[in-house]
């Protein structure tokens, strides 16, 4: 695991770039063709960690590649999709969708946060919160929120240090192999 040893911003590329001693990854939004890569980087995620996830790798395997063309298709105003890439490899993802309806549209939800299991430890998953976060703040976002299952410290940690603070618990919101877990809700006021 190198340290990061240079992060920057390439405005006209949009896209956050970190150079480890041993390793560049690069943060961007996701283009059309990122589909087959994001279904496989996703499923991954579904398939790895089912206790973190709301969503059903079942369901999601199932679904044909209109289904991830068309949720890139839909990021722009109201939802963006970052990825973590090192060289032509999808190595992390994190999404964010702010409210439809003028009465919510100044809260966003961050969802989906993932890095590969030999990424982790690097502060990645902060890089890619703190794209979603550039997001809002140019989407005139006020309050960024989120739901993590009450055991994984180590996410609670991570999203601690990029500034969420809990609000709230929803209790027995997921059911995973007989164990009905509770999500910590977090927020972060911009």
């Amino acid at each position: 695991m190198g340290e990061r040893t240079v992060r920057g911003f390439c405005g006209a590329c949009e896209r956050l770039v970190a150079i480890y001693t041993d390793h560049t990854i690069t943060i961007r939004p996701t283009q059309l063709t990122d589909a087959p890569a994001f279904r496989e980087l996703r499923l991954e995620a579904l398939r790895a960690h089912p206790e973190a996830f709301l969503a059903d790798y079942a369901t999601n395997e199932a679904e044909p590649m209109t289904f991830w063309e068309g949720r890139i298709a839909a990021t722009g105003s109201h939802s963006a999709l970052y990825f973590v890439a090192h060289g032509d490899n999808l190595i992390g993802m994190c999404g964010i969708r702010r409210g439809m309806s003028p009465k919510i549209e100044h809260g966003a939800l961050i969802w989906g946060v993932y890095v590969q299991p030999s990424w982790r430890g690097r502060h990645i998953a902060e890089e890619m919160l703190e794209a979603c976060i550039g997001w809002a703040r140019e989407n005139n976002v006020r309050v960024v929120k989120l739901a993590i299952v009450s055991t994984n410290g180590g996410a609670i940690r991570c999203y601690l240090r990029c500034g969420f603070q809990v609000y709230g618990v929803e209790p027995q919101v997921l059911f995973h192999n007989g164990v009905m877990q509770d999500d910590l809700l977090m927020a972060r006021i911009l």
